[in-house]
């Protein structure tokens, strides 16, 4: 991800999962985490190795499970294009 743009909503992304590569879109940031405190912060955008909670649209389906149950399949990674 773009160090200096940072993930924001209406945004496009490649999104890696496993070997998996999707085009997605950020549809919402629901809230970053503040690494001081651990409180929730409401944010509208997410800068590199930031914590929080986004909901993004992919254009292509891919099966994950969640992060807590499985880190393998519940994770992965945005690129910039």
């Amino acid at each position: 991800m773009d160090e200096r743009a940072g993930a924001g909503v209406g945004k496009t992304y490649l999104v890696k999962h496993g070997a998996n590569v999707v085009k997605g879109s950020c549809a919402e940031i629901q809230y970053r985490v503040d690494p001081n405190t651990l409180h929730r912060e409401d944010g509208k955008r997410l800068g590199l190795n930031d914590i929080g909670r986004a909901r993004f649209t992919l254009f292509k389906p891919l099966f994950v499970d969640e992060y807590r149950r499985n880190r393998q399949t519940g994770g992965f990674i945005l690129i910039t294009p």
